[in-house]
């Protein structure tokens, strides 16, 4: 230790002790030491206040992307199209005590979801599909979306269908960042326990201005909603963290900076198409000043064979060469759009639109992002999906005599069971893929309703259509019967 450590050590017990952690880690790590060539950028914040400095600019900067530019539209399309698809759709899996699927209770609540989905949200003005859309598409820009779910008899409220249930998208700003209140337990208008578990959600009573001016004042500007009756899907990446933060945080600059040169590009190429020849003066001595130098313009029009004979004496016609369109852009365009895809999480062929390469690179590709998808697929389902049919079952199972009649005999640990709907991974040579799979079924590896739910189908919707159209034709079925296709699963 020397003297000046001693001395600081005497004064500054802390402060010295925190210099020698740091040097000695500097000496051991070359990344941890600050150079001129390294500069070694550091974030020593929690991740609360790292999110709630930020958050809200990064979440306006996607915005207007979303707004501006193709790319990150393109993006955003992208990975809600793999994820929600088509819409993710709930398969009951209710089983009798005997364990047994009880047909006649999951296949009632199946059409009582799929009536409840045409008005599934507060303003009817989204079906269930096109609401779940909305919805990735706001917590991946945004960061987070809160959905409140709202059973029964809501004054002022009417429930779209005879399910009396309806839930309601909310938007980020609906609950204050700003709202801090530490003898309440309440971080970024999130009330936690001591265990930073929520709570509670502190959210906005009166509906923001088009231009986001109305802000929170003072609490009394909030209502206190019980966790239990809102789902928050947020994008986190460190342990508490209580709000979420945009997918574009890390890919903001980048595709600011593609767009520019792309603008910048586009308006060369402009100006070097509508540049078609200069006329080089002479020597100045040869220069005859225009009698009129307002009206000094010259205008040549070029049709195919023509002769140019009125040039000035000392003039040369050159004709502009061009380097626009610039060919060194696309292969730079290309590695920017890796990048780009790696920090989103999209592949580079759906990005940039670029599907050339082999059967076995696509197929590659493919199978390595369809498990990337499937990750923020699980993370929609648990977060929102999930707490939503809780919701539709409790509100389903109100005053309907019939649905209580069915549940008398089934497993009660099976009541919440269900399988979610998924989009399918695409195809890149259906002989290919279609002999694979006939391969793992004729090994007993998989089955047919696994192999349809793969695909975004309903192994028993599929069966009774195909006994339906056996039945008309005067056949058998040659497929097993619903029942059947279910129990292969068990």
């Amino acid at each position: 230790m020397s003297r000046l450590d001693r001395l600081i050590a005497s004064t500054f017990p802390l402060y010295a002790e925190r210099r020698l952690r740091a040097r000695a880690m500097t000496a051991v790590y070359e990344a941890a030491r600050k150079t001129r060539q390294h500069r070694a950028d550091r974030e020593s914040r929690g991740p609360n206040a790292a999110v709630g400095d930020a958050a809200r600019s990064l979440r306006e900067q996607a915005r207007h992307l979303e707004h501006n530019s193709d790319i990150a539209r393109g993006a955003l399309g992208t990975m809600v199209a793999n994820v929600v698809g088509a819409g993710i759709k709930p398969e009951p899996q209710i089983r009798l005590r005997n364990g047994d699927l009880h047909e006649e209770l999951n296949e009632t609540l199946s059409h009582l979801y799929r009536e409840w989905a045409r008005r599934p949200e507060v303003t009817w003005e989204f079906d269930e599909p096109a609401a779940q859309r909305v919805a990735v598409r706001s917590a991946l820009r945004d960061g987070e979306v809160f959905a409140q779910h709202l059973v029964d008899r809501i004054p002022g409220l009417q429930h779209g269908t005879i399910v009396p249930y309806s839930y309601e998208l909310i938007e980020a700003e609906y609950c204050p960042s700003l709202y801090q209140d530490a003898a309440r337990k309440i971080e970024q208008g999130i009330e936690l326990n001591d265990w930073s578990r929520p709570v509670a959600y502190h959210l906005l009573k009166r509906r923001i201005n088009e231009d986001f001016t109305v802000r929170l004042q003072n609490s009394e500007d909030t209502r206190r909603i019980e966790a239990r009756f809102v789902s928050h899907l947020a994008l986190k990446d460190r342990i508490r963290q209580v709000r979420g933060v945009s997918l574009f945080s890390a890919a903001l600059r980048r595709i600011s900076d593609i767009n520019e040169i792309d603008e910048t590009e586009r308006v060369a190429a402009r100006v070097a198409a509508a540049m078609a020849v200069s006329i080089k003066k002479g020597d100045p001595y040869m220069y005859t000043p225009p009698s009129d130098p307002d009206n000094d313009y010259r205008e040549i029009e070029f049709v195919p064979g023509m002769v140019i004979d009125d040039l000035q004496p000392g003039e040369e016609m050159q004709s502009i060469v061009s380097n626009r369109p610039n060919n060194a852009l696309i292969p730079f365009r290309q590695d920017q759009f890796r990048a780009l895809a790696s920090g989103l999480g999209l592949s580079y062929s759906s990005l940039s639109r670029n599907y050339n390469g082999t059967y076995s690179a696509q197929r590659q590709e493919l199978v390595e992002q369809h498990a990337h998808y499937g990750i923020v697929w699980s993370w929609v389902v648990s977060r929102l999906e999930m707490p939503k049919w809780h919701a539709f079952l409790d509100a389903a199972v109100i005053g309907n005599r019939d649905l209580l009649r069915m549940m008398s005999d089934i497993d009660p640990v099976s009541l919440r069971d269900c399988d979610f709907s998924r989009p399918a991974m695409p195809w890149v040579d259906p002989n290919k893929e279609m002999a694979g799979i006939e391969k793992e079924l004729a090994l007993g590896l998989t089955t047919r309703s696994a192999v349809m739910r793969a695909r975004g189908r309903d192994p028993r919707e599929v069966a009774r259509q195909r006994e339906m159209e056996a039945a008309q034709l005067g056949e058998q079925p040659s497929t097993n019967s619903v029942q059947e296709e279910e129990e292969d699963d068990a």
